[in-house]
């Protein structure tokens, strides 16, 4: 968790810095410590050892991931990195794709679970996951080497000069991985990954306004297997983004923050099996968002006002028919959250209404209450609604429906979060409900809403520091299921947990053990899919401006399969060089 009890912290449900004691929501904060420790290397990995989070991928190295937040859908968590929305303008739900994210120059990820449709509209029904790259003025290199001709590099530098900040990211890697179809499956030769990103970035900030340009490059090239295991398949991906920010902070009741956004995603599918055959995805989204956040202090009664306007254009070609036509729909939204506080005692309202030129219009609110009986302990309850409409591949391709209804959710959390001294604890329980849940029919040979989900947990998250370290532990459970056919959802295992022991034996050495569990969960073919537990290991050791660390994975060299007949590492290592200038 990471999270002292008075460090302000951005919290995204509110979108303004308060204490983590604080907020009404459920937040977990990962640094740059939590990023070396884990000895991953992309965004998606390392959720993998998380228990707040259940996601799969496809394969490894580059193959598709899925998030699912509480038992929803990858489409139902909203991922944003830098403030920009990372959603694929191409997939079929429009979710977002965590494999291709590095680690490297990332400096927080936050995780806030519940829905957050107020603040962030209809993609947050599960939560939000909150990315932000380093933006110092450090300069660093590294290079690292692994297991199947794994090879990596990265390139921090930042420049301040007065108001003015320049900073570039870039990582790059290329690793001829594995096979991702299952030996038993028929798969045998490696399906690898080449990746690149690149993040230049300008901000002048001076103590009345501040402005920020942010661009983004991303592609990709990965082999993948579909039912022929040795079709060698290929994938390309790659995206851009262009943000620009402006606000104003000196004033109190006008303090506006613009946000103007573009976005361009293409894919290219090219499969090589019984069938040959290429496709073209293309698409692309323009957005702009307004908010002027007011701050009224009388004594201890403090009061909050944050209203929004937000416009967005999306448009999405081929849509996986042969035609490639392409369509295009708009958004317009107006949103306003509340948050009123008096000693120990806070209070919050909010409410949006959305309206699509196709999909309809919808409102949507969330309440939310928080106490501070005393020093230490905050007691927290909340519900809110939530909703998602049909992504345009769901409504227009070949197996589209243009007649779907949006789906809907209601969710309700209690929780506390207690600090004693160096011990923090975090707990959640939570109800998640949703209808018209968008899903492909077989029987129709289209995309329907066939019925509902009803999701129901525990989460809890424990963290002891000591002078020389720390240990985190975490546990969720999770029943997802249909609420009259009583029949549980697949890909989502009951029981998830994690455990950290972080241990500096000496000032420059850190060592770091970790575990995962993960329970049994249904695959979409109703079969069973077993248990496992993975344990890794990771080091490192710094002189002077040089680091060298060492990470080994899956230490037992378990055999395990996130998803049927798909393949996953076995033991395997990760040998880094980090230079600072």
């Amino acid at each position: 968790m990471d999270i002292q009890l008075d460090q302000p912290i951005t919290i995204s449900a509110e979108r303004w810095e308060r204490p983590y004691s604080e907020s009404t929501s459920s937040v977990s904060l990962y640094t740059e410590e939590d990023f070396e420790n884990s000895g991953t290397q992309t965004v998606a990995d390392f959720l993998k050892t998380q228990a707040v989070a259940n996601i799969f991928t496809s394969g490894a190295y580059g193959k598709a991931s899925t998030l699912s937040l509480r038992g929803t859908s990858n489409r139902h968590t909203l991922v944003i990195v830098d403030g920009v929305r990372t959603t694929d303008l191409t997939a079929i739900g429009g979710g977002s794709r965590l494999e291709f994210l590095s680690l490297e120059n990332l400096e927080s990820i936050e995780i806030l679970r519940g829905s957050q449709g107020v603040i962030y509209g209809a993609e947050a029904i599960g939560g939000v996951v909150k990315i932000t790259t380093k933006k110092n003025s450090k300069k660093s290199a590294q290079v690292s080497y692994g297991s199947f001709k794994d090879k990596r590099m990265a390139l921090n530098l930042g420049h301040h000069q007065q108001e003015n900040h320049f900073q570039f990211n870039g990582t790059f890697q290329d690793v001829e991985g594995i096979s991702a179809r299952a030996e038993r499956a028929g798969g045998s030769s490696p399906d690898g990954l080449k990746n690149i990103n690149l993040r230049p970035s300008f901000t002048h900030s001076n103590p009345s306004r501040e402005f920020s340009i942010n661009a983004f490059y991303q592609r990709s090239e990965f082999g993948f297997d579909d039912f022929s295991a040795e079709a060698n398949n290929e994938g390309i991906y790659e995206s851009y983004w262009f943000n620009a920010r402006y606000f104003e902070k000196s004033k109190e009741l006008l303090n506006p923050e613009i946000h103007l956004d573009y976005r361009k995603v293409e894919r290219e599918v090219i499969q090589r099996g019984s069938f040959p055959s290429t496709f073209l995805y293309d698409g692309n989204q323009l957005r702009a968002e307004i908010t002027n956040p007011v701050t009224l202090k009388r004594g201890d009664l403090n009061f909050i006002v944050l209203p929004g306007l937000t416009f967005e254009r999306e448009e999405s070609k081929n849509l996986g028919t042969s035609l490639g036509e392409g369509k295009e729909r708009e958004r317009k939204a107006f949103f306003l959250n509340t948050r009123l506080s008096y000693q120990e005692v806070f209070f919050e309202l909010g409410g949006r209404e959305e309206d699509y030129s196709i999909g309809g219009d919808k409102g949507l609110y969330r309440i939310a209450l928080g106490y501070k009986p005393f020093k230490g302990l905050t007691l927290k309850a909340s519900q809110a609604t939530g909703f998602r409409v049909a992504s345009l591949y769901q409504s227009f391709s070949q197996y589209g429906n243009i007649n779907l209804e949006p789906e809907s959710s209601l969710s309700r959390e209690v929780g506390l979060y207690a600090q004693y001294e160096n011990t923090f604890l975090d707990l959640s329980l939570f109800d998640l409900e949703y209808d018209n849940f968008i899903d492909y029919d077989s029987g129709n040979n289209r995309y329907e809403n066939i019925g509902a989900l009803e999701n129901k947990g525990v989460e809890i998250a424990l963290e002891k520091r000591f002078k020389r370290g720390s240990i985190k532990a975490s546990y969720n459970y999770l029943v997802s299921r249909n609420p009259v056919t009583r029949e549980l959802a697949p890909r989502r295992a009951k029981k998830r947990a994690n455990l950290v022991v972080n241990f500096s034996p000496l000032e420059k050495l850190s060592l770091t053990a970790s575990g995962q569990y993960v329970g049994e969960r249904l695959e979409t073919d109703k079969s069973r899919m077993p248990s496992y537990t993975l344990v890794n290991l990771a080091g490192s050791y710094r002189w002077d401006r040089t680091t060298v660390s060492l990470a080994l994975n899956n230490l037992f060299n378990r055999d395990y399969e996130e998803q049927r007949f798909l393949e996953t590492p076995n033991f395997n290592y990760l040998l880094t060089l980090k230079q600072d200038f």
